[in-house]
C-alpha cells in the first residue's frame, strides 16, 4: 500500500437473518444481488407460484386450505404491487425470512 492510499475498512459479514450467526455464502449473496431487477418479473413469478401452490394442494402434498391460503396471499402481493404499495425492501425481507 502506498502512503497515499487509505487502508480499507473491515466490513463485518452480513447475516441473512437474525436466526443465523454466520454470513451469507458468497454464491447466495451473488444470487440475491439480482433482487433489484427481479421486480421486473414479479407478475410472472406470482402466477407461477400460484400454479405451484394449486398443484401442491391438488396432489395432496399440502392441504387444500393451505393451497388456497397461499394462492390468496400471492394474489394480495400482486394487488399491492399493482397499487404501488409492495416495495422491493419488503420483497427482500420476505425472501430472507422464508
Amino acid at each position: 500500500m502506498s502512503s497515499t492510499q487509505q487502508p480499507e475498512e473491515a466490513t463485518p459479514p452480513q447475516t441473512w437473518s437474525q436466526r443465523f450467526e454466520s454470513a451469507l455464502h458468497p454464491a447466495i449473496a451473488e444470487f440475491n444481488a439480482s433482487i433489484h431487477f427481479d421486480i421486473e418479473l414479479i407478475e410472472y413469478d406470482l402466477t407461477g407460484s400460484q400454479a405451484h401452490a394449486a398443484m401442491l394442494a391438488k396432489t395432496g402434498i399440502i392441504a387444500e386450505a393451505e393451497g388456497a391460503q397461499l394462492v390468496e396471499g400471492l394474489e394480495q402481493i400482486r394487488q399491492e404491487y399493482r397499487q404501488g404499495s409492495f416495495s422491493q425492501a419488503r420483497m427482500r425481507r420476505m425472501s430472507i425470512l422464508q
